[in-house]
């Protein structure tokens, strides 16, 4: 029997469930794709850039799923 995969992964969005006295999550955007050509002259190129606050304790940790 092989090594089994469980996708743990969750969404991450402002308003998320965290833990009641730790950090909310924040998603601020750095640069929109409309700014970034127009900084740059493009018509066509363009990139966003976001940055992230999350806590260190999420929804769900492992010890939940039964880690030691």
């Amino acid at each position: 029997m092989g090594m089994q995969l469980i996708d743990l992964s969750q969404e991450i969005f402002e308003g998320m469930s965290v833990f009641p006295m730790h950090q909310k999550t924040f998603i601020m955007t750095n640069m929109t794709h409309e700014e970034n050509m127009k900084m740059t002259g493009s018509k066509k190129l363009g990139f966003s850039a976001r940055s992230l606050l999350i806590s260190g304790h999420g929804v769900r940790t492992l010890t939940e799923f039964g880690s030691p």
